[in-house]
C-alpha cells in the first residue's frame, strides 16, 4: 500500500545588506505660492544636479535617481492662507561610504525626512534563491525518511513539488540631519552609515509517496529478477 507523506521544506541565510534605497524629500512652505513653488524647484534641480555629477564621479556607486511624487498643498490659519510643496526623490546606492558623505553634505532646512531600506542586489537575490532551493529540497526530503523510517515504511519517489517560497527581510530606518545646514565637521568624514543584516528564508512544500519495507524490498527484488533473466542479461547486471 502506498502512503502519501506531505512535508515542508526550510533553509535560510543572513547577510549584510550590499543595497540602499535612500529617500528623502525636499520641501519649503510659504506665504506666497510663486516663492515657495519657485524655491523648490530651484533646490530640485540643484539637488538632481548633484546627483548627476556623483553618479559621473562615481558610476559604481549609485543608480539613477527619480523624482517619486510632488505634492502641493494649501491652508489657512490665523495669518492667512499659507502654501507648502513637498518633492520624495529616489537614488539607490551601493556603495555606502559614498551615500553617507553625501547625505551629511546636505542642508537640513529643505532637505529632510531621510529613510533608507537596506536589501540585496538582484544578482545576490537570484543566486540565494537556488541555493537555498536547494537547500529546502533536501531538508523536505530528510524530514519524509524520518518520518518514513518511523512509521516503518520506505520513501519510494517524490509525487510533486510545490514552488518555492522566498520571504526577505526588510529594514528600514529614519536619518537624522547634522543640525547645522551644510556644515560638517571633520570626524563626520569618518562616519558611515552602517547597513543591517538582511535575513531570507525558503519554504517548500513536498510530496513523497512511501511504502512498507517489506512490500518494497519484494518488489526490488522481483524487478532484479526480470532485469536479469531478460534475453542475454545476467543477473549480475542489476
Amino acid at each position: 500500500m502506498v502512503t502519501d507523506i506531505n512535508v515542508y521544506g526550510y533553509a535560510s541565510d543572513s547577510r549584510i545588506a550590499d543595497r540602499a534605497q535612500l529617500r528623502f524629500q525636499v520641501s519649503r512652505w510659504g506665504r506666497e505660492w510663486d516663492t515657495t513653488h519657485e524655491t523648490v524647484k530651484v533646490a530640485i534641480a540643484s539637488v538632481m544636479e548633484e546627483l548627476d555629477r556623483l553618479l559621473l564621479d562615481h558610476p559604481r556607486a549609485l543608480g539613477e535617481p527619480s523624482i517619486a511624487q510632488v505634492c502641493q498643498r494649501s491652508w489657512i490659519d490665523d495669518i492667512g492662507v499659507a502654501y507648502s510643496e513637498s518633492v520624495d526623490v529616489s537614488v539607490s546606492f551601493n556603495d555606502f561610504q559614498v551615500m553617507t558623505a553625501w547625505i551629511l553634505m546636505q542642508p537640513n532646512d529643505m532637505f529632510r525626512n531621510h529613510t533608507i531600506e537596506w536589501s540585496l542586489s538582484q544578482s545576490v537575490k537570484d543566486e540565494m534563491s537556488i541555493a537555498l532551493s536547494v537547500q529546502a529540497v533536501r531538508d523536505a526530503r530528510r524530514k519524509a525518511e524520518i518520518f518514513a523510517t518511523a512509521a516503518g515504511l520506505t520513501i519510494t519517489g517524490m509525487k510533486t513539488l510545490d514552488d518555492p517560497y522566498t520571504e526577505e527581510s526588510v529594514q528600514t530606518g529614519l536619518l537624522d540631519m547634522v543640525d547645522n545646514p551644510g556644515m560638517v565637521d571633520d570626524s563626520s568624514s569618518e562616519i558611515v552609515i552602517a547597513p543591517t543584516t538582511i535575513t531570507t528564508e525558503v519554504r517548500i512544500v513536498a510530496h513523497f509517496s512511501a511504502e512498507p519495507e517489506s512490500e518494497h524490498t519484494a518488489y526490488t527484488q522481483s524487478a532484479q529478477f526480470a532485469q536479469a533473466h531478460r534475453p542475454g542479461a545476467s543477473f549480475f547486471d542489476s
